[in-house]
């Protein structure tokens, strides 16, 4: 299978010149230092890079392996292009970009070898339409994370910020998890539910989501915005505080009990990112 072309333009921001700052040939064309995982590289500027419209599997998942060594077939050590969408950054800190190396785009190459969901958080939105028809090839295909041991259901725990800077019993919005569909279709929500080890239990309103889009439960308080075209806000509205920083599980379930996906939260200290998948 040949690996998937991009003619597109990719024209740098000034900003992101600046963010690649070192010489002037740097600026140009960024060079990998380091592979991360299956979505994230280090420049040999130091800077991070995270994949726009992508998510491969975090350490210990299924085929979490197998993207991390793809990613370093096609980048390492290679000189790349980057094209970044309307929002430069996250609030966690890497670059948010489209990573090309001789015109072959690495998020869809990984998408359309079952190494990687399409993930469209906004407002990055940019090439959704073509990573979602290399992702309804790969599901087709049950190829790498949509075959046996893969991705169980319509919907998938992306992350959760369990533990956030800051005191959560005065902002219990700190925390959050981000819940994708990874459906061929739109989705719903309605009688899923989201607990936690002690059993507390959410329980989702209908809401659908279209592939590849998200929803963040909040723990606090808060209207609920179910317009997904800006990412949909839920609240659990709890009281206070839900993930427990000493360990906990959050676990999604379908209307019928059945689990769909469950991450292990890992005991550590705040940071400036989402704590990391753990596979139960």
């Amino acid at each position: 299978m040949s690996p998937t072309r991009s003619a597109r333009s990719t024209l740098p921001t000034l900003a992101l010149l600046l963010a690649l700052a070192g010489s002037a040939a740097t600026a140009a064309s960024p060079r990998v230092a380091r592979i991360l995982d299956g979505d994230t590289v280090v420049l040999t500027s130091g800077e991070r890079v995270r994949y726009l419209g992508i998510n491969a599997p975090e350490a210990g998942e299924r085929y979490a392996a197998e993207a991390t060594a793809r990613n370093a077939a096609l980048v390492q050590g290679q000189a790349v292009t980057l094209e970044t969408d309307a929002e430069l950054r996250d609030h966690y800190g890497p670059l948010l970009a489209f990573v090309s190396v001789n015109g072959i785009s690495v998020s869809e190459t990984l998408v359309q070898e079952g190494l990687a969901h399409v993930l469209l958080i906004p407002p990055n939105r940019k090439h959704a339409e073509a990573l979602l028809a290399l992702q309804r090839e790969a599901q087709s295909g049950h190829r790498g994370i949509w075959g046996p041991g893969g991705i169980r259901g319509p919907f998938k725990i992306v992350s959760v910020r369990a533990n956030p800077p800051g005191d959560e019993r005065l902002d219990p919005n700190g925390e959050y998890v981000r819940i994708a569909c990874v459906a061929g279709e739109p989705a719903s929500l309605a009688g899923y539910s989201l607990e936690d080890r002690f059993g507390h239990r959410y329980r989702f309103p209908p809401l659908t989501l279209r592939p590849g889009y998200t929803v963040l439960v909040f723990s606090g308080d808060g209207t609920d915005a179910l317009e997904e075209a800006w990412q949909a806000r839920l609240y659990w509205r709890a009281g206070g505080p839900v993930w427990n920083n000493a360990g906990d599980v959050a676990t999604l379930r379908d209307p019928a009990g059945t689990v769909v996906d469950r991450v292990v939260i890992v005991p550590r200290r705040p940071t400036r990112g989402p704590t990391p998948r753990s596979p139960a």
